[in-house]
């Protein structure tokens, strides 16, 4: 897979992710917002997703940047992007995820 096809696959991810019919209305927190932070956003929103991000560095966008405890608390779906959560144990942020979140991972497969 090309990085131009990681940010589609990172929406079908999420839309095999939901248990509802779509993913307008829900909060997609992205660890990491370089250039496929941007574009899986940028994806996201234009499903009517509410698109939070946290980075070392402000990026561009109409997304808002949050602290990661605050992303944790607030988002229906988080996804790391290109190893940005190598740092945090899987376990560590699933238990402060809200209840009923989805951490939705890209896999070296999705990424190859």
């Amino acid at each position: 897979m090309t990085a131009a096809q990681l940010p589609d696959a990172a929406i079908d991810l999420l839309l095999d992710a939901t248990r509802s019919p779509g993913l307008a209305g829900k909060v997609l927190g992205l660890i990491g917002y370089g250039t496929e932070g941007r574009e899986i956003a940028r994806r996201a929103a234009r499903r009517g997703m509410k698109v939070l991000y946290t980075d070392t560095v402000p990026g561009r966008g109409p997304h808002q940047r949050v602290q990661l405890g605050e992303l944790l608390a607030r988002s229906d779906f988080v996804m790391p992007i290109n190893g940005s959560a190598r740092s945090f144990a899987r376990a560590d942020l699933v238990a402060l995820m809200k209840p009923g979140a989805r951490l939705v991972e890209l896999s070296a497969s999705d990424k190859s």
